[in-house]
């Protein structure tokens, strides 16, 4: 807690005493207690001097205010930060070119895979914005509809959505068919296109194999595109238990990053954990089989 306080403070202090900033950041009040409720401050006023008519003149000092913007966040509370983020949102689409500055910065600050304040939960809300803009053409909200519905569907905490997924034989299924008994499932998104060597040691791991005996767990191999016979292929060998289906828009409804990416959920398909390295799973799944003693 004191490192995190200190952090708050060193970061007030450095952007108050800036002269570098694009506008004037809030200085909290010295009455405040030290960390959230300062933090609280200046997030909640963030944008208060804000120039907005000229803000986004600079993309790239637009892009560094919103940077030094997320860097306060996990110090804030959540309704404070998204109630500042809609004053972001508002106040750039009173120009429709600002408006989708501010989305291509947001994705870039919340959303790449190169950002160290990744948070889909916040992109989330910028997506969602911009997908009923009426300012943006058909495609824009159609493009920002989906990435919304992505995130969602990828959000540990949320369901599995009813999909409609089919097998090697053509049969049809939903992706959230659930198993009586079953404690987790493992849902293994892979492109056909892309290598198979870790879904391979994945499915050849004795652990993994008991517990999918045991009905403990069910892996789900998901084709996340158009299956070539090849890919079918592939699945003929996979141990008893697991299910392999194909799910061709699956890009559009996930976000699969990663290849494979890797979701896991509980009985009820309600999402605990997302994009976790096989590597990691693998280990997870020796654990539990030492301390269930099987």
């Amino acid at each position: 807690m004191n490192r995190i306080i200190i952090s708050i403070l060193t970061l007030i202090s450095a952007f108050v005493a800036s002269a570098d900033t694009w506008f004037p950041y809030p200085a909290a009040p010295e009455a405040l207690p030290f960390g959230r409720p300062r933090a609280n401050y200046i997030v909640e006023h963030f944008w208060d001097r804000c120039p907005w008519k000229s803000a986004y003149s600079s993309k790239a000092r637009m892009a560094e205010t919103i940077a030094d913007f997320a860097s306060f966040i996990p110090h804030a509370q959540a309704d404070t930060v998204f109630t500042s983020i809609n004053v972001l949102i508002k106040n750039s689409q009173k120009k429709p070119d600002d408006f989708r500055t501010l989305l291509n910065i947001a994705r870039a600050q919340f959303y790449s895979d190169t950002t160290s304040t990744f948070s889909p939960e916040v992109y989330l809300s910028f997506a969602e914005a911009a997908a009923v803009f009426k300012k943006f053409n058909h495609e824009e909200r159609a493009n920002y509809l989906g990435q919304a519905m992505s995130i969602k569907n990828s959000t540990e905490g949320n369901p599995i959505p009813s999909l409609e997924v089919f097998d090697i034989n053509g049969n049809k299924s939903n992706l959230n068919d659930t198993i009586p008994g079953i404690q987790t499932y493992i849902l293994i998104f892979e492109r056909p296109e892309a290598g198979r060597t870790e879904r391979v040691f994945f499915s050849a791991n004795i652990s993994v194999n008991k517990l999918t005996e045991a009905g403990l767990i069910q892996p789900i191999l998901i084709c996340a595109g158009t299956p070539d016979q090849s890919w079918w292929d592939s699945t003929k060998n996979l141990p008893q238990g697991w299910r392999a289906v194909a799910l061709p828009n699956a890009e559009t409804l996930f976000d699969l990053r990663a290849n494979p990416s890797v979701y896991m959920t509980d009985p009820n398909m309600i999402i605990t954990s997302r994009l976790i390295p096989i590597s990691y799973l693998t280990a997870n799944c020796e654990n539990l089989v030492k301390s269930a003693g099987l």
